[in-house]
């Protein structure tokens, strides 16, 4: 290799522009010989700038270049090399965190398959996988659908900006709403792939003792930070939280308020359209406790639900959205999930034109394991 026999045959912006290319190579070409001789060469250069390009992309060495080449980095002497190394192996372990994460997921799912056979038989365990299965295919059928339109908006919406750069006389209120169209659609993006995660997330069963008016009271403002209305038609929505200062449940309290700040998400959200209408535009939250649980309500004056659309968000499908509702999708079955963990229950009721009300309950208190 040329730069073996004289690591100056480049000048050194050539060979920055080299070890910046080298996830890529890492990438792609699976680690070959030549990707990994040249980072071996590149992990020692005079500059210091190709050193830290090199450490960026440590997380990426298979585990014989990243023992030869680790040490060497994180003892750099040069301070932003090292911070890069750490920043990089950090990332490494990050990613074998996750990835172990994951397989203890799939061993207990096999674990709960087993028990059911020994339980119930072979033929109950293979009908529950294939049920499992299904669902799996109708959650990824429905996001990649999703993800598709966006993608292909996003290509449409981007060569457009780019014809119209390229234009002689560029119009400039078409290319600032262009721009903006592709920002909404990053955007999206973004929550698509945070509702995703949150979606996954694993359960904790971390329970203490809250006070739910507190915790309702906080989803509310957390709701009203995130809902995506303007301001004008925010301020003509009136809520009212009609909870006992006496209240509290077993919970945790992270999910609890997850689960109702999307629950009012969607509430504020259904109310945004409805300028023509001479209905009060209002939400009202009400908790009360019966026997030993405790029942909560979200009701609003909003657009409602067909029974097509009522229906399909009863199935709490994550991804799936109703025809006036273009969230994630991911907002309800995120909300059940939480809810179902503690061992309560979510229904919705729905009636179009006059709105929607959820009812959420919840054990007062802890019984038992939390359920995954």
């Amino acid at each position: 290799m040329m730069l073996r026999a004289n690591p100056d045959a480049l000048s050194w912006p050539e060979r920055l522009g080299l070890a910046r290319s080298l996830a890529n190579r890492l990438r792609t070409e699976h680690h070959s010989a030549s990707a990994e001789a040249l980072a071996e060469i590149l992990a020692i250069d005079s500059k210091p700038e190709v050193r830290q390009a090199v450490a960026k992309s440590l997380h990426l060495f298979d585990d014989d270049l990243l023992a030869r080449l680790a040490s060497r980095l994180e003892d750099d002497p040069n301070a932003f090399v090292r911070k890069a190394a750490e920043r990089s192996l950090a990332r490494r372990r990050r990613g074998q965190r996750d990835a172990e994460r994951a397989r203890r997921k799939v061993q207990q799912v096999q674990c709960e398959y087993d028990a059911i056979a020994r339980m119930h038989g072979e033929i109950a365990a293979a009908r529950a996988q294939a049920m499992a299965e299904r669902f799996a295919d109708v959650v990824v059928g429905t996001t990649a659908h999703n993800l598709g339109g966006v993608i292909t908006s996003l290509k449409l919406k981007s060569e457009a900006l780019c014809r119209a750069v390229q234009a002689e006389s560029p119009d400039l209120l078409s290319l600032g709403a262009t721009a903006r169209s592709i920002a909404e659609r990053v955007a999206f993006l973004e929550r698509l792939i945070r509702d995703m995660s949150e979606y996954s997330r694993p359960l904790s069963n971390e329970k203490r003792r809250e006070r739910l008016s507190g915790v309702i009271e906080e989803s509310h403002r957390l709701a009203v930070d995130a809902i995506r209305i303007d301001r004008e038609a925010l301020a003509s929505i009136t809520c009212s939280i009609a909870v006992p200062e006496t209240l509290t449940v077993e919970v945790v309290r992270y999910q609890v308020l997850m689960a109702m700040t999307n629950l009012l998400k969607n509430a504020y959200e259904s109310l945004a359209d409805r300028s023509g209408s001479a209905r009060p535009r209002s939400i009202t939250v009400t908790a009360a406790a019966r026997d030993d649980e405790v029942v909560i309500t979200v009701v609003d004056t909003g657009a409602g639900l067909d029974e097509r659309d009522l229906a399909d968000l009863r199935e709490f499908i994550p991804g799936r959205t109703s025809r006036k509702n273009r969230g994630t999708g991911y907002g309800l079955p995120i909300a059940r999930r939480y809810v179902a963990a503690h061992g309560g229950a979510l229904t919705i009721e729905s009636d179009l034109n006059r709105g929607t009300t959820v009812t959420v309950t919840l054990p007062i208190e802890s019984e038992g394991e939390f359920l995954e």
